[in-house]
Parts: structure tokens; C-alpha cells; sequence
């Protein structure tokens, strides 16, 4: 069996995002705000981006594109809404809870992938292994949830 290189990048992304969670917990414990992390990291990664994308030469590209297509500027500006808050309530959370915790409830989020991919567009490709791990994924967010509500 060949491992997809799609696959790959979204394990090596699952483990950065794991050790990100790690720290974060530790710096919100400091006693450092959600919204000052939150900003710092903005910061940087607005720089890196910017980089990014003058060395890729793509930034022309992605304008036209947007001034072509106002459905994508919307859709864009969703996602930027949509991932601000989403950071910004796991952020909270892990200050009021922890980063294990945290992330093992979040991790359902692919259940609200289907769902809203479903009902925006009418589109969901779902087979029975994704189905069986989702419900997976849901019983494990579940089991987190209701033996730690303490």
C-alpha cells in the first residue's frame, strides 16, 4: 500500500499542530491573553505569508482571481472569520481547561466538515471507512467530554 503524498503532508501537519498545542498551553498558562498570543502569531505569520507569497510570485495571481470571482472573496472572508474565532475558543478553552482536553474534543470538527460541506454545496463524498471513523471520532470527542465536564 502507497501512501499519498496528500496524506503524509496532513500527518506532518497533524504534528506540528500537536506540538503548537503543547506550548500553547504553556504559554496560556503563563497568564498570557488569548488575544495577545493570538496577535503575536499573527504577526508572524502574516510575515511569513508575505514572504511566501512575493518569493512565489503568486500574490498578482490570487488579486485577479478574487476581482474575478466575488463568490471566492466571500467564501475567503468566511474562512478568515471562521478560523479567527475558531482559534480564538480554543484558545480560551485551553486557558480555562488544557491542551490534551482541548484538542481531543476539537478534533470532531470533521463531522461539522460534512455536515456544512453537505448543506453549502451539496457535495459529500463519504465511503464507509470515512463514515466509521467519524463516529469514531465523535464517541472519543464524547467520552472526553462527559468524563471531564468536572
Amino acid at each position: 500500500m502507497v501512501i499519498g503524498s496528500w496524506a503524509v503532508l496532513t500527518m506532518c501537519a497533524a504534528v506540528f499542530w500537536g506540538l503548537a498545542y503543547a506550548l500553547l498551553g504553556k504559554v496560556l498558562h503563563s497568564g498570557i491573553s488569548s488575544a495577545f498570543t493570538l496577535a503575536t502569531i499573527g504577526v508572524f505569520t502574516l510575515t511569513t505569508y508575505v514572504i511566501v507569497l512575493l518569493k512565489s510570485g503568486t500574490f498578482q495571481a490570487g488579486v485577479d482571481i478574487l476581482q474575478q470571482n466575488k463568490i471566492v472573496l466571500i467564501c475567503l472572508l468566511g474562512v478568515a472569520v471562521c478560523l479567527i474565532s475558531g482559534q480564538f475558543l480554543v484558545y480560551k478553552a485551553i486557558a480555562l481547561k488544557d491542551a490534551p482536553h482541548v484538542a481531543i474534543l476539537e478534533i470532531c470538527y470533521p463531522v461539522f466538515t460534512c455536515l456544512f460541506t453537505w448543506a453549502l454545496f451539496r457535495n459529500l463524498e463519504l465511503s464507509w471507512n470515512i463514515v466509521v471513523g467519524g463516529l469514531f471520532i465523535f464517541i472519543g470527542s464524547a467520552m472526553v467530554l462527559f468524563k471531564s465536564s468536572h
